[in-house]
């Protein structure tokens, strides 16, 4: 039987104040998770334009660096590749898991953590059969 994973998922709009302040609590926290054990912090902060996606996952990953969790981004496996993530999650109907371990070795990176959204039995198998290193069930 698999264990389970203390898994975090950001969503900055939870803070209030201005957008400066948001991001800098999302920053806080995700490296407060990290320090108390997280296994694995999800950035999902779908309303980010690319270029400001990249900003902010660059500074969550110099902030979790010397701590034990692994930076996954939400979809965004070319985000996940420019920061040096360890990995993406994938919602449902995104790209395989297959497809995005391509990109990855195409960029050099041999072996990421791909986690996948699953919402029904199917979906589990489904991930799995495309190498899904885990899933998260919703």
């Amino acid at each position: 039987m698999a264990g389970l994973l203390l898994y975090y998922i950001t969503d900055r709009s939870q803070f209030s104040d201005d957008e400066a302040s948001r991001r800098e609590q999302l920053l806080q926290r995700a490296a407060s998770a990290a320090d108390a054990g997280v296994d694995y912090i999800q950035l999902r902060e779908k309303d980010l334009s690319g270029r400001e996606l990249e900003s902010l996952a660059g500074d969550l990953a110099q902030r979790l660096r010397g701590t034990s969790a692994k930076l996954l981004i939400n979809s965004r496996v070319d985000v996940a590749v420019a920061v040096g993530a360890h990995g993406v999650h994938l919602p449902s109907g995104d790209i395989s898991p297959k497809e995005a371990r391509r990109v990855f070795r195409h960029a050099g990176i041999a072996a990421p953590v791909i986690g996948v959204s699953c919402h029904s039995l199917e979906e589990i198998r489904s991930a799995k059969g495309d190498g899904a290193d885990f899933v998260v069930f919703g």
